[in-house]
């Protein structure tokens, strides 16, 4: 599923990433994080961390770092959101220096979303713009093919995952659950209607192809 992303819109891959990742929640769930990787990554880019994750959550191998930043709360302080992280041992990192990219800001008066500079202090994260004033929600690597990269690691070099503050409707939920609003940003539009099936998707090149059919 390689469409071009325009803006910094919801589309489905994106969304995709979100059910994932909620679907990791499940017992005897992983989630692999590959989204700091070259597009269309080959097998052997992404076999060694899901060996890693085998070996770590299956056999209890001590000694393997395969947990990135995971954003666990959002705060406003003035024209600031301050995102606190677990996993982030050791502080957080801009995977091969420079600074954060990937984040976006929305304001609370239009809800319109921006490109917003990201500064790292110990393991949060503060982000902002220059042209929003009162912010509402941040999204980070939220788009199919984030193009402004994502490069949000810990100190073991485990990367973030693409993940969102916002509780704004999404594209799948309206076109499956129609009226439908997100409860909470852990939550996923939808398979909240219980007359729904839930369906375990694996990946999100192939199988996103065949994902309206669902």
């Amino acid at each position: 599923f390689n469409s071009k992303p325009h803006g910094i819109s919801t589309r489905l891959a994106a969304e995709m990433r979100d059910a994932q990742r909620e679907g990791a929640t499940a017992a005897k769930a992983a989630y692999v994080v590959s989204i700091d990787l070259p597009k269309d990554p080959h097998p052997r880019d992404v076999c060694p961390r899901i060996a890693d994750v085998l070996l770590a959550k299956a056999y209890h191998q001590a000694g393997l770092a395969v947990d990135g930043p995971e954003c666990v709360g959002a705060e406003t302080v003035g024209n600031k959101v301050i995102l606190r992280f677990r996993n982030a041992e050791g502080g957080l990192l801009a995977k091969g220096g420079g600074p954060l990219r990937g984040f976006a800001l929305a304001s609370s008066e239009r809800f319109r979303w921006v490109w917003a500079d990201a500064v790292i202090k110990g393991d949060t994260v503060e982000v902002s713009a220059p042209t929003v004033e009162k912010p509402e929600g941040v999204r980070y690597a939220y788009q199919d093919l984030p193009e402004r990269g994502a490069n949000l690691c810990n100190a073991a070099g485990c990367p973030a995952a693409p993940f969102r503050t916002d509780t704004q409707p999404t594209y799948t939920g309206e076109a499956l659950n129609p009226g439908a609003r997100r409860r909470g940003p852990a939550r996923s539009d939808f398979i909240e209607d219980p007359r729904l099936p839930r369906v375990l998707i694996i990946g999100d090149s192939i199988t996103s192809h065949y994902f309206h059919g669902v």
